[in-house]
């Protein structure tokens, strides 16, 4: 048998295997592989929204219009084009329970525990320690 292998800190359970990537591999702009959409729905305009649908501007490829709404660019970082920036989405989301947070939810308290949950380690970046230097 082989031991598991490490996870990221400060993951306090390793993510869910079955877990598919969201992004393709990474780019030349991109080799550590951060910069990537948030998993989880976003809220805007009182819809939960995923980071595709600020990739479907009024003409294939355009982002412009739904990426300068407030907070979408942070919460999609490939989408919207800000791969140089590490830092938690601002943008009220959804976890998988249905539950609506916020990255200040997960750094208040029991830290470790909400950022081992699905979607995290793409939309809590900064808070959850997943920035790479």
């Amino acid at each position: 048998a082989t031991p598991p292998s490490p996870t990221r800190s400060p993951v306090a359970t390793p993510p869910s295997p079955t877990r598919s990537p969201v992004t393709p591999s990474p780019t030349e702009e991109d080799e550590d592989g951060s910069c990537v959409d948030s998993e989880l729905r976003m809220l805007v305009n009182m819809k939960p929204r995923f980071c595709g649908w600020a990739g479907k501007g009024p003409m294939e490829g355009d982002t412009t219009k739904r990426c300068k709404k407030r907070g979408v660019a942070s919460h999609c970082k490939q989408t919207c084009g800000q791969c140089n920036t590490c830092e938690d989405s601002t943008k009220k989301f959804f976890l998988s329970n249905g539950n609506k947070k916020g990255c200040p939810w997960a750094q208040k308290k029991n830290t470790l525990l909400r950022c081992s949950k699905h979607g995290m380690d793409t939309t809590c970046q900064e808070t959850c320690g997943f920035c790479t230097p």
